[in-house]
């Protein structure tokens, strides 16, 4: 991860960007539920408010690792009395639903019966001693004076026990007076806790935060917990650990070559957006592996940095992933084994202005994009629109998550701006080399509507390709997906004929039963309520990302549309639909609509997904009677209203001419070729050409119209 950092330092360096280094102590607090507590300068409770997301994102809070953490402090136990944890339990297993007149009830009720019980508590927080510690640390340090001034309400407090009783005080008779359910909930989960041990303690990861704070400048709205008190407070620090007997070894820069301070022992850390506190390196003594066993080295040791530099690749790295570059310069990503999400890093060294995830993600700032293609055309204008050098460099980099302790760059390569151009341009046209077809399905606004195989992002084939389909299509099992590596290799068409082969083999594998359920329901909805196989929304919806990625592998390997739709195997596929829609209509003509479980062209698909020719065979002999049954029709001249008895005659027909092209075919491997499986599976979903079946499919809202 260093050398990617140095990278981004490097980057702004050039440019004059220098963002403020931050002293390893001040972190962010945690994004579960926290209250701001507002203090007066005799440390007692003015306010108490719900923070927002934005509001806890922009603050900050001390500490020595997880430890001791100040202003940001858990409250450990229920502030009521236990039994009000006992009533609490019993209350939410009666109301599934509660409102806020049931909250209301229930906190009056409680505060009437339970008294406010902080006997367990000495102090709070429990490492008083160490936050008053910190106070004395910061005093007379002028860069953090707003800083000092917040320490030095609290301990204006006996115990900061105090400061609880206050909370509770405050925040029972907000919810009497009208807090809205969102925070009458938490204000429940503060007083009663929601999961509590035998000792009364309320368990890790269920615990509310408090935010004790105060405004510095009661004419400005800008708390002394905001982090643009960051910079200041880490000059503080810094200024003090001078002072101070700490550890220090000299030795050479491994990024730089220069002789000076390194990193003694653990290197700074971030909490950055997705994947959380992130350390620059870590090679702990204990926990790192063979490497550290067979060197010996561990922590600053394994890979000596410049003390203050690695102090400015944290910030550097902190800067590029703050929120004004969010769907620019990073994004989410999904994970290969769909755990915890990974980070996106995306960036342009000569231009740090340049949006450039939406090329990967299809995600932008900008709200109305309907799909990829429109957010990619956004992004490629907005490169006409700058004076840019198309040999310009752009990084990409993805950061995992690898446990709860360790995060690394697990891909990261490098590309220019006229190769990147390039290949957006070139996924643009994959994405548009699918047969014409519609199903219906739900759109980006959860619209039920009749569809085409719509444009996926590259981040998408990460998501697609971790699904199996079973049973028929009618459920699911989870696989590790193609890695982001595989799929920017797709993505920039670095020598990936190779890759998008071996990739369509295995999506053609794990969607042949979806994209078969997809082509029998399509094709069985003119038989409504006898139908075998019903129209599902959600499947149909997978099946249309499904059907783009497998046509852009097509298209990278090669296999354009224009040219894949004349071939034998996609031609198959149209003929065994077709021939389902002939069985369809002979049954609705003769069997009064009742049609067996296996339709015979779905017979001779599954026959033609592993022989081919053995399939064309069959497929001869078995429609004689469904051709005799035709002539027999039309021998009559009457016009059915039935719209499967016409679209039956309209196939047989098709079939008919079709069926003499296809034998031109069977003298070549088709069965053995790369892509067959794949182009059969499409040509089944697509069916029959519209051109010729347009007179038998008027309506335009149904399962069964292609477009």
């Amino acid at each position: 991860m260093l050398n990617e950092l140095y990278s981004i330092y490097q980057g702004l360096k050039a440019i004059g960007e220098s963002p403020a280094i931050k002293h390893n102590d001040i972190q962010s607090p945690g994004m579960g539920t926290t209250f701001r507590v507002m203090l007066d300068k005799q440390g007692q409770v003015t306010s108490v408010k719900l923070m927002t997301k934005e509001q806890i994102q922009n603050s900050w809070s001390l500490g020595n690792g997880n430890k001791n953490q100040f202003p940001a402090v858990k409250v450990v136990y229920p502030l009521l009395l236990a039994e009000g944890h006992v009533e609490y339990l019993a209350w939410k297993k009666q109301i599934s639903n509660p409102d806020e007149e049931d909250y209301r009830k229930l906190i009056k009720c409680a505060s009437q019966n339970y008294l406010v019980d902080l006997s367990l508590i000495g102090n709070w927080p429990s490492y008083r001693k160490q936050v008053l510690a910190r106070k004395d640390q910061l005093a007379g340090n002028d860069d953090c004076k707003e800083v000092y001034q917040l320490f030095e309400r609290y301990s204006q407090t006996e115990t900061g026990v105090e400061i609880l009783e206050q909370v509770a005080s405050l925040l029972i008779e907000s919810a009497l007076q009208g807090a809205d359910k969102y925070t009458l909930k938490d204000i429940c989960t503060l007083l009663f806790g929601d999961d509590v041990t035998s000792k009364g303690k309320i368990k890790d990861g269920k615990r509310v935060t408090l935010m004790l704070d105060y405004f510095p400048d009661v004419d400005i709205d800008i708390y002394a917990s905001s982090r643009d008190r960051v910079a200041g407070l880490s000059l503080a620090l810094f200024a003090a650990e001078s002072k101070t007997n700490k550890k220090i070894r000299n030795d050479e820069c491994a990024l730089t070559g220069n002789i000076g301070q390194v990193v003694y022992d653990i290197f700074p850390k971030e909490k950055l957006n997705i994947v959380g506190s992130t350390t620059l390196f870590a090679k702990n003594a204990t926990t790192s592996g063979p490497t550290v066993k067979r060197y010996g080295v561990s922590g600053g040791a394994a890979f000596p940095i410049s003390d203050k530099l690695s102090q400015e690749l944290a910030a550097s790295i902190a800067f590029i992933n703050s929120a004004k570059f969010k769907d620019k310069n990073w994004a989410k990503l999904p994970s290969t084994l769909g755990a915890s999400p990974s980070l996106l890093l995306a960036y342009c060294k000569e231009e740090w202005d340049l949006t450039l995830t939406p090329l990967i993600t299809g995600e932008s700032e900008v709200d109305d994009f309907d799909d990829y293609l429109d957010a990619t055309e956004s992004v490629l204008a907005s490169f006409r629109g700058k004076n840019l050098s198309l040999d310009a460099v752009v990084d990409f980099a993805e950061i995992i998550v690898l446990d709860k302790a360790n995060r690394k760059i697990n891909f990261s390569t490098t590309t220019k701006v006229g190769k990147l151009k390039h290949a957006a341009e070139q996924w643009k046209q994959a994405c548009q080399n699918s047969p014409s077809f519609k199903l219906l399905a739900l759109t980006h606004k959860k619209e039920k509507q009749m569809c085409s195989p719509w444009a996926i992002s590259p981040q998408q084939v990460m998501y697609l390709s971790r699904q199996k389909y079973i049973r028929d299509g009618s459920a699911t099992t989870n696989l590790p997906g193609i890695s982001f590596a595989d799929v920017m290799k797709l993505f920039l068409g670095q020598d990936n004929q190779a890759l998008a082969k071996r990739s369509l083999q295995r999506i053609a594998e794990q969607y042949q039963p979806l994209l078969n359920y997809c082509a029998l329901s399509r094709l069985q909805w003119v038989l409504q309520a006898k139908a075998h196989v019903k129209t599902n929304i959600i499947n149909n919806t997978q099946a249309l990302s499904a059907v783009t990625l497998m046509t852009v592998l097509l298209f990278k390997i090669g296999r354009r549309k224009e040219n894949y739709m004349k071939d034998f195997a996609f031609q198959l596929g149209q003929l065994c639909s077709a021939m389902d829609e002939l069985h369809i209509g002979y049954c609705k003509s003769e069997r009064k609509g009742d049609i067996p479980s296996s339709l015979l062209g779905n017979q001779i698909y599954g026959m033609a997904l592993q022989n081919p020719i053995r399939a064309m065979a069959i497929l001869a002999t078995r429609r004689k009677p469904y051709d005799s049954w035709v002539k027999r029709i039309m021998a009559k001249n009457i016009r059915s209203e039935d719209k499967a008895i016409t679209a039956a005659i309209f196939a047989q027909i098709w079939m008919s001419k079709q069926a003499k092209s296809l034998n031109e075919f069977l003298s070549s491997p088709i069965a053995n070729s790369d892509t067959y499986k794949a182009e059969l599976m499409l040509g089944y979903l697509a069916g029959r050409p519209f051109e010729q079946k347009k007179t038998s499919t008027e309506s335009s809202n149904n399962q069964g119209e292609n477009s």
